[in-house]
């Protein structure tokens, strides 16, 4: 009897329920005794009946492909696998939102931390894991469940965009990793990409996952039972995509703070030159010589940006260089930039910066002084921060009155000092004519009874200490959000 039990389980595959298993053996025991009994009716013995009756059924190699293809076909994917395999993208982008690790709309939530990075990255390796181990097992239903499972997460990213943390991240970690070995600066790639692939990526990963998993759910239909792939690889692959999210987390806090650190010596948010560097900024006179100009600086804490950053690490340096390099284009390469030196300092608002410029003879033909902010250009910049309340609509009405010819001093006692503030000073001498130009900045605030903020830019040139022309500008939120652009009269 165990003779005829390993025939006929050779017939029958192994990934079938117990139940029908156990029926097909049945029926196959029963076609085996019955064409024995046929053998044992013309005079053969039991046992020699039993062994022709199964080496006549052994040669029906056609049967019996046919018998384990066709129950392999019907039931080594069970339904309940394609259930799972349908749910687990749901979950996982289910779980992404509850511990808020998406990005909403790119940029509309903080910044994911490290592990909620680790766990984006987990999800998307996971969903990789699945396609490929699917195909490989035959499993056409589970990667169809796969596809529909990730079309319906597309679905729902119409309506709310919440791409994967793992996206926005990943240039950043990238950014980061070839800035430290690199003489690479990706300060730029570090702030503007991510946002944008936080979003492209997730479009792109989703939509690759459903076109992926419906080709191959149609590669294995076609594919014949006896031309399974092998699993081989499969677990080494998945401990590398693990790895990878552990890292990906491990790498993003220290790379986010890194680029945070980028404003140590210029933070964006400081928007008024205060009266003490005011004070530093007139008390050099144009016409003086450089060798006064530099120790007097140094004297008051002041550092020559080449000097200083003889003394930072590479890394420093790569941030001094970036910074610096937006500033160059602002007041010009000609100028030399002079400012505090102590990093802690330019947490505070009043971090003014120094630009001398002098000739071929050392004397200083040209300086200027500004917060250590961004600028566009070095004229029509506006600075979209303001610490401070003021007088905005005496402000306007009082550039309004303003004429060609009119004093320096009274122009900016109405404009820059008691209703806005400094950001900008420059002044330069040309054959013996002083040129001066000053940026200001006046910002209302919101109240019960004036909803906006409300905030205006200010240029003025002057020639010789009298008013060569000025130019306003403001959104009026008041009468359609209007932009308004005025000149002087």
């Amino acid at each position: 009897m165990t003779d005829i039990r390993n025939f006929i389980n050779s017939f029958i595959p192994e990934n079938i329920p117990k139940k029908k298993r156990q029926q097909l053996y049945d029926e196959m025991e029963c076609h085996i005794f019955d064409r024995a009994d046929f053998y044992i009716e013309i005079d053969y013995d039991k046992e020699t009946a039993l062994k022709k009756s199964m080496e006549c059924f052994g040669e029906e190699n056609e049967m019996k492909e046919s018998i384990k293809g066709n129950f392999e076909e019907l039931y080594h994917e069970r339904f309940y696998y394609a259930v799972i395999a349908g749910i687990i993208p749901i979950i996982f982008n289910l779980i992404c939102a509850f511990t808020g690790n998406f990005v909403f709309s790119a940029d509309r939530m903080p910044d994911p931390e490290g592990w909620g990075v680790s766990l984006s990255t987990f999800f998307v390796s996971f969903s990789v894991l699945q396609i490929i181990f699917c195909f490989k097992k035959g499993y056409r239903k589970s990667l169809v469940a796969t596809g529909i499972s990730n079309l319906l997460i597309i679905c729902s990213m119409l309506l709310v965009c919440y791409p994967q943390s793992a996206f926005y991240a990943a240039p950043i970690n990238i950014s980061y990793l070839l800035e430290m070995f690199t003489p690479m600066i990706m300060k730029n790639v570090a702030d503007d990409l991510p946002d944008y692939l936080a979003v492209l990526g997730a479009w792109i990963y989703l939509g690759v996952s459903v076109l992926v998993s419906f080709f191959l759910s149609r590669a294995v239909r076609k594919r014949k039972n006896s031309e399974k792939e092998a699993l081989n690889g499969l677990s080494v692959l998945a401990v590398i995509l693990c790895a990878a999210s552990v890292l990906s987390g491990i790498i993003y806090t220290p790379a986010d703070e890194y680029y945070t650190g980028y404003r140590t010596w210029f933070d964006y948010k400081n928007d008024t030159v205060t009266e003490e560097a005011l004070s530093t900024y007139d008390s050099i006179p144009l016409g003086c010589t450089y060798e006064d100009a530099k120790p007097y600086l140094e004297y008051l804490g002041y550092v020559n940006s080449e000097d200083y950053a003889k003394t930072l690490s590479r890394q420093e340096e790569k941030m001094l260089r970036y910074n610096l390099g937006e500033m160059n284009f602002f007041f010009g390469e000609d100028y030399e930039i002079f400012f505090k030196a102590d990093k802690e300092y330019y947490y505070r608002d009043d971090n003014g910066l120094f630009f001398i410029r002098s000739d071929e003879k050392g004397i200083v033909t040209g300086k200027g002084i500004g917060v250590g902010s961004k600028y566009e250009d070095r004229y029509g910049s506006k600075h979209h921060y303001c610490s401070a309340d003021c007088d905005t609509d005496k402000c306007i009405a009082d550039f309004e009155r303003m004429k060609k010819g009119d004093s320096k001093t009274e122009v900016l006692r109405k404009l820059g000092e008691e209703n806005g503030h400094f950001y900008t000073v420059f002044s330069e001498s040309e054959n013996g004519v002083l040129k001066d130009y000053y940026r200001i900045h006046s910002q209302t605030r919101q109240t019960d009874t004036y909803p906006y903020d409300t905030d205006i830019f200010i240029q003025l040139w002057f020639t010789d200490g009298l008013l060569e022309k000025g130019t306003l500008e403001y959104d009026d939120y008041h009468h359609g959000y209007e932009e308004v652009k005025k000149s002087m009269p």
